[in-house]
Formats: C-alpha cells, sequence, structure tokens
C-alpha cells in the first residue's frame, strides 16, 4: 500500500522480516506476525541484546492514543513467530512525535533504558539526533543532542558497548555527502 510520498515518489507499507543464522547459515527471511506488522507501514527495527524485544516504529491510524510511534513486543518462550501484543513506549516520546513528524532511524541502547532517534518536520528536510531516557516515570521527552550540526543526520545507531553512537551526517567533513 502506497502511504507516502518522498521527493514525488510514491512510498509503501513496509513490513518487518526477520532471519535466523542456524549451523553457520542464514535461514529464509520470515516477517513477523500481524499485530507487529499491521497494513500501514513498520520499519526502523531494533532487537535488544537479548534477542527476547524488538524495538520498532509503526504510525498505524491510532499511533498517538497507543503510545506510539515507537512500540515494543516480547517474545514468547523460544518461538521466533509468538510475540507479545506490540506496547507504545509513550510517555515523552509520544508527545515529542505529537509534534514532530518524521524520522528517518531509531536506536535503542543495550540496556534499554536510553533510545536515539533522528527526526525532524519533514521526511525530505534536514533531521537532527534526539535522546529519551527511561526513568521510574516512564520516558522523557526527547531533547536534541549536542552532536548536530547545522546539516542533515540521520541512520542513528547505538553500539553494543552502550558508549559509541554510529549515524550519517552531511555536516561533518568527510566522504560521500550523508
Amino acid at each position: 500500500n502506497v502511504y507516502m510520498t518522498f521527493k514525488g515518489d510514491s512510498v509503501f507499507d513496509g513490513d518487518i522480516w526477520y532471519s535466523r543464522k542456524v549451523q553457520g547459515k542464514w535461514t529464509l527471511p520470515k516477517c513477523m506476525p500481524y499485530g507487529i506488522n499491521t497494513s500501514q507501514g513498520e520499519d526502523e527495527p531494533n532487537i535488544s541484546a537479548s534477542g527476547k524485544t524488538v524495538y520498532f516504529q509503526s504510525w498505524h491510524y491510532l499511533w498517538d492514543r497507543t503510545g506510539g510511534p515507537y512500540y515494543k513486543a516480547n517474545r514468547q518462550g523460544n518461538d521466533w513467530g509468538r510475540w507479545s501484543r506490540p506496547q507504545g513506549l509513550g510517555g515523552g516520546i509520544t508527545e515529542f512525535f505529537m509534534k514532530v513528524r518524521a524520522t528517518d532511524g531509531m536506536s535503542i541502547s543495550p540496556d534499554e533504558r536510553m533510545f536515539f532517534v533522528a527526526a525532524g518536520m519533514e521526511y525530505d528536510q534536514p533531521m537532527d539526533i534526539y535522546m529519551s531516557k527511561l526513568t521510574g516515570y516512564g520516558w522523557t521527552f526527547c531533547r536534541r543532542l549536542p552532536i548536530n550540526t547545522n546539516g542533515d543526520e540521520r541512520s542513528v545507531f547505538m553500539a553494543g558497548d552502550g558508549k559509541t553512537l554510529y549515524f550519517a551526517s552531511d555536516g561533518y567533513d568527510g566522504f560521500g555527502g550523508l
């Protein structure tokens, strides 16, 4: 399904798929079950270090009432085809996205207590990197990080060490634009 346009081109509904490495070989990809995937596009998946929780984005039509647009679901036992009902991260993350509606990459820290996202007002405009922390009261409102430039920052990823943040930027000297 076409659910938006980007620079005049249609953008289609996306779903989250997974593959497992079994005896040194990757299995054929399988689509995550309905409930995680909807007819309105899911993306930006992150799997927890334990492999038991998937974090993802969904702009389904009830996202603002269900704690979205970012969700988590927990794997049921060892069955990769069975997941809990998605639960919105809510709090300051949902509040932030009531104002900012475009994203291009999200990452959860290995301890699952920091949320990073590249976000902006429109997808085809420059974005910045924001962070939210999980507290005893829920997720804080996303705040802009000082690593941003006057350029475009996207595709944020928190490394397994919990200290290194990778991202694309056209605001620093380098090769290849972003």
